[in-house]
């Protein structure tokens, strides 16, 4: 860890945030694309 400078820590952990969610995000486009074609194509 930095115990100097915190915020820096901070900055990290939000961009930790951003990219986990952006993941989470896109598998859930991803899924309801899928469920959305599924039920065109029946």
């Amino acid at each position: 860890g930095n115990v100097t400078r915190l915020t820096e820590q901070v900055i990290g952990a939000a961009a930790a945030g951003l990219m986990a969610g952006g993941a989470v995000n896109g598998d859930l486009i991803t899924e309801d694309t899928r469920l959305a074609v599924a039920a065109r194509r029946a």
